[in-house]
């Protein structure tokens, strides 16, 4: 649906950051 979900995502650069994600 339109859920979010707090992730590590891959920032600019290659730095793990933690960002919220759609889910499907």
């Amino acid at each position: 649906s339109g859920d979010l979900l707090w992730r590590f995502k891959p920032d600019s650069g290659g730095k793990e950051r933690c960002g919220w994600v759609a889910a499907r």
